[in-house]
């Protein structure tokens, strides 16, 4: 299982968090705790950090969902197309005939790291991808492009096989 699939709990099993004082505004209370949050998945070395809030929660939060489209846009796990089938949390979200999920929605992290492990086992052919995961060419670029990093991910592929950069 891919780890930005991974339910919150089971992927902060394989992180760990330390918390650090930043400065830069925020007011009088800013420098005084320790509320900056940087999170590091130890089996790859990705980490992510937060710091722009006054709660150290928050931050842990925020530090979390960047981990998890981190881990979607830089790591691939390999599919079978023959015996693969879209996630259950993919057909979730797909009702309807299209991707119905913000960028800001817990799983939407899992939903990048699941198409574009589609993409990588398609060899980056949207039109192959997309007749497996039941959606169109321009739905995928439109899902990608809703986190840069994973857009461009595609498009290195893309510029990797001399073909134009998508927009």
């Amino acid at each position: 299982m891919h780890p930005a699939c991974l339910p919150i709990e089971k992927l902060l099993e394989q992180c760990t968090a330390r918390f650090q004082r930043r400065g830069g505004p925020g007011g009088q209370h800013r420098n005084k705790v320790e509320t900056a949050v940087v999170i590091v998945h130890q089996p790859s070395g990705i980490q992510a950090e937060a710091s722009e809030r006054r709660s150290r929660p928050d931050n842990h939060r925020e530090a979390i969902l960047r981990l998890r489209f981190k881990l979607a846009a830089e790591i691939r796990t390999v599919l079978d197309l023959e015996s693969a089938m879209p996630s259950e949390n993919w057909q979730l979200c797909h009702a309807r005939g299209r991707p119905v999920i913000s960028a800001n929605h817990e799983n939407c992290p899992a939903i990048i790291a699941e198409l574009l492990d589609w993409l990588r086992a398609c060899d980056f052919e949207l039109s192959k991808a997309g007749n497996h995961l039941g959606i169109s060419s321009s739905r995928i670029v439109q899902t990608l492009k809703r986190y840069p990093p994973a857009f461009d991910v595609l498009n290195d592929f893309r510029l990797s096989k001399n073909l134009r950069a998508l927009k």
